[in-house]
Order: structure tokens, then C-alpha cells, then sequence
């Protein structure tokens, strides 16, 4: 082999290996990159999934505002929690018959018994009859 020969296929060999590290660079580049693409999508989904839930709460709370401010809530908001009523209007409270609790049962029976003292009432809430 001359000289020109041997120097013609060391250029070659040095070529191929560094084509094959550029090829083998690019590849493990585009599938990094496609990686990153699809991580990427996934995000871009999971905050339009939050978008559209953070919609919905401001459409709910849109609703709500809009509804507060009509005259049936209103008007039920002052029934139910300031006690109001129209005028013309007559408030009926049903008293339970039936006691809730033991202890109701105990006190009612107690404040029947008015001639009872105070002191004897204590005993037979804590000690029975």
C-alpha cells in the first residue's frame, strides 16, 4: 500500500466512526425529544383538565352569586336566619311531644315536680329515684 492509500483509508475509517457517533447522537437525541413531547402533552392535558374543573367552580359560583341576589333568597334568608316575616304573617311553633334525649325526659319530669327542691332534684338526676 502507498502512502496515499493507507492515508485514504484512515480518513475513511475516522468518517465512519464518526458518522456512526453523529447517527447514534441524533438518534438517541429524537427519541429524547419525543420523550419530552409526550411529557409535555401530559401536562398540557392534566392543566386542561384543571381548567375545565376550575370552570365549573366559577360557573357554579357565578350561579350562586346570581341567585343570591334574587328576591326568593332574600326573602328566605331573612325567614330563615334574621326570624322576619310579611306582614299579615302569624309564626306557629310546633313543640316536639316527644323528648330527644334521656335527659329531657329527666328535666321535664323534673319541672313538673316544682315543689321538689333543687338539691333533691341533683339526687335523683345523678343517683335515680
Amino acid at each position: 500500500m502507498t502512502k496515499n492509500e493507507n492515508d485514504y483509508s484512515l480518513f475513511r475509517g475516522i468518517t465512519r466512526v464518526l458518522i456512526f457517533f453523529i447517527s447514534c447522537f441524533v438518534f438517541f437525541q429524537s427519541i429524547f425529544s419525543s420523550y419530552q413531547l409526550i411529557q409535555k402533552k401530559s401536562k398540557v392535558y392534566q392543566e386542561e383538565q384543571r381548567l375545565r374543573q376550575v370552570e365549573a367552580t366559577r360557573d357554579a359560583l357565578k350561579h350562586d352569586i346570581a341567585y343570591a341576589q334574587t328576591d326568593v333568597f332574600i326573602e328566605q334568608e331573612a325567614r330563615n336566619k334574621l326570624g322576619l316575616m310579611k306582614i299579615g304573617e302569624h309564626v306557629v311553633y310546633i313543640h316536639n311531644e316527644q323528648p330527644s334525649a334521656i335527659g329531657d325526659v329527666e328535666r321535664e319530669e323534673l319541672s313538673n315536680q316544682r315543689n321538689i327542691s333543687p338539691i333533691t332534684q341533683w339526687i335523683m338526676i345523678f343517683f335515680g329515684r
